[in-house]
């Protein structure tokens, strides 16, 4: 196997590989090899004549310095690896050698893939892949370039990056490799702590029953139980479930995303079943989108039948919170009042911070607008309603008898 360290080495041997009519496979790799790469690199060797694996973990698209410090590091064992499964060339660059003088991404756009998924919780993490990938194909310049479908996301990206920039690579994405306990490999499992090790598992069952369900239940209802099975796991916290569009990546459940006119009166009846609205038709819909000193979407709706518990002070929410489509809680009283808590459904927001405490919610600026402006709308449906029960008047007045 022959080891490459420059830009210039590893051009000028493949350019000359390159004038024999041959053929190059190339799998980009962060090293800490495992199956699931020797596997890219099978394939690899099947449909080219020579195969080049590059060992470089990429500064650019780390978030976390610290995660990027303790990175896994096993050169030593990964060049055995490399020569039992017979690879041809091994591109070892050090960053200075990558990136010249400034270790900064470019900046690229993808059309809308970056915002989705990943891209909601690790900002720039995309642009960083895509400007070493970029960069490792105008050096290696191969035909086909393999990628695990294990980080889906990515491999569209790489995908988009190819089309828009017109590059000659072929993408090809090859399938996932797993434990015997249905955990996907990866180079940062060796960080897990034997707790976490022993629960990931969990992950892999969930989304086997996701398959099972996706042909009986909606989006909504497999999203919602998702949600539900991981607040009953005591180690692992759920950061975001997507099903999502192939392509485009766009969450196939995001009903409120959509334009009203574009919305059917059945599916409002149905994601409002769903949310446990009843299965009458609601007393009042309202699906807006607030542009201003706070921006948000509110899809909800009055039920038409009067809850047994409508007076009680001590009744919860029922409003979801979502921020950026990625659902929070439906445990934030701070939305609306309590006279208002017999109204269902969600509120989306770009202007809260992602990484915000539940905790913090309840005393969140953020949060204290959005219910003063959403509190206001529902107010003045209700007025229009002309039904005493749902008047403003009479809530009010019924709230005050409670408190008294």
């Amino acid at each position: 196997m022959n080891i490459f360290n420059t830009k210039k080495e590893i051009k000028s041997y493949l350019t000359a590989e390159k004038q024999k009519n041959k053929t190059i496979g190339f799998v980009p790799t962060m090293g800490a090899l495992h199956k699931g790469h020797l596997s890219l690199i099978k394939e690899a060797k099947k449909k080219n004549d020579l195969v080049v694996v590059s060992i470089f973990v990429n500064p650019t698209q780390f978030n976390n310095t610290v995660d990027f410090v303790k990175y896994p590091k096993t050169i030593e064992n990964d060049t055995k690896l490399l020569n039992n499964v017979l690879c041809d060339v091994l591109f070892l660059p050090s960053a200075e050698e990558i990136y010249t003088q400034n270790i900064v991404s470019d900046k690229f756009d993808f059309d809308g893939l970056e915002h989705q998924m990943e891209g909601k919780h690790r900002k720039g993490h995309f642009d960083g892949v895509a400007t070493v990938v970029k960069t490792f194909f105008e050096i290696i310049d191969p035909d086909i370039a393999y990628f695990g479908q294990k980080d889906f996301q990515q491999l569209q990206i790489i995908k988009k990056m190819v089309q828009k920039h017109r590059l000659n690579t072929k993408i090809k994405g090859c399938p996932i490799f797993r434990e015997n306990d249905g955990l996907a490999m990866s180079s940062r499992n060796t960080r897990l702590t034997e707790t976490h090790r022993k629960a990931v598992p969990f992950i892999y069952k969930i989304l086997e029953k996701v398959r099972e369900q996706f042909n009986v239940n909606n989006t909504l209802e497999i999203t919602e139980w998702v949600e539900d099975e991981f607040k009953k796991n005591t180690t692992l916290e759920l950061e975001y479930f997507t099903i999502a569009e192939e392509k485009t990546l766009n969450e196939a459940s995001a009903l409120w995303t959509r334009h009203s006119k574009d919305i059917t009166e059945e599916q409002y009846q149905e994601f409002f079943s769903h949310i446990g609205a009843g299965f009458g038709k609601p007393l009042l819909t309202m699906h807006n989108n607030t542009e201003g000193t706070i921006s948000y979407t509110n899809l909800i709706c009055i039920p038409s039948t009067r809850p047994f518990d409508l007076f009680n002070p001590d009744r919860k929410s029922s409003l979801k919170l979502y921020i950026n489509r990625v659902f929070i809680t439906d445990k934030c009283d701070a939305l609306v009042p309590s006279y208002l808590r017999f109204i269902k459904g969600l509120v989306d927001t770009q202007d809260i911070d992602l990484n915000v405490s539940r905790e913090m919610l309840q005393n969140n600026p953020a949060v204290s607008k959005i219910s003063k402006s959403l509190v206001g709308k529902i107010l003045r449906e209700i007025k229009k309603v002309s039904i005493p029960l749902f008047s403003k008047k009479k809530l009010l007045c019924q709230n005050s008898k409670i408190k008294s």
